[in-house]
């Protein structure tokens, strides 16, 4: 017995097709319309700044910063790479928190840290 295709069925599937393609695209486009009315995160990419490239800036001397440090704070203590709370200061460098009377030590690199939290 040969398979046929009932013409009142077929167009009845095309027409549910039809509309479920209609409520399909008007999903999305009201999705597009949530996406585009929310607001916009005020997101700042940081990312580490090469020390011999740029220093943290002059009017804010001493900022603390998060800084990549390697050196000898003490005979008995070496650093490699330590992610370290730093300031730098124009005339005396850098100057580690935790070891605050060492000198000279090697920072590579620095970045700065982030905003408070406000209180709300």
């Amino acid at each position: 017995m040969a398979e046929y295709i009932e013409r009142e069925a077929l167009l009845k599937a095309m027409i549910t097709s039809d509309e479920r393609i209609n409520l399909f695209q008007a999903g999305i486009a009201s999705a597009r319309a949530v996406v585009a009315s929310a607001p916009t995160a005020d997101v700042t990419s940081v990312e580490w700044i090469r020390a011999d490239e740029r220093l943290p800036d002059d009017e804010r001397d001493g900022e603390t910063v998060l800084a990549i440090v390697s050196g000898k704070p003490h005979e008995n203590i070496t650093l490699c790479q330590a992610i370290m709370l730093a300031g730098y200061f124009g005339e005396e460098g850098w100057v580690v928190n935790e070891y605050p009377e060492w000198e000279n030590p090697v920072v590579t690199h620095w970045m700065p840290l982030p905003e408070l939290p406000k209180n709300k």
